[in-house]
């Protein structure tokens, strides 16, 4: 059975199936792209999943514009700290 996925910081927050754990709610992530999108609000049981604007996962920092600033952004500023080291 095919369950839709959604960010969990790490792992796919996938619904639970019956008779097993209950979900953490709070480690699942809602990411809106495109301007015309309703953005509308999900749930898992009674339960409402947050919205956010940008989610780091494997490394990589995605924004609900996707554009790469942010990414751009983090990696100078490692780069910068590596450099300030030496």
């Amino acid at each position: 059975m095919l369950y839709p996925t959604f960010f969990q910081g790490g792992d796919a927050c996938l619904p639970s199936p019956p008779g097993s754990t209950p979900m953490n709610v709070d480690k699942c992530k809602v990411l809106h792209f495109g301007y015309k999108n309703m953005s509308n609000i999900y749930s898992l049981g009674n339960e409402v999943i947050n919205a956010e604007n940008e989610e780091k996962d494997l490394g990589v920092i995605v924004s609900d514009t996707l554009k790469p600033s942010s990414q751009c952004i983090a990696a100078a500023k490692s780069a910068n700290k590596t450099l300030g080291t030496v």
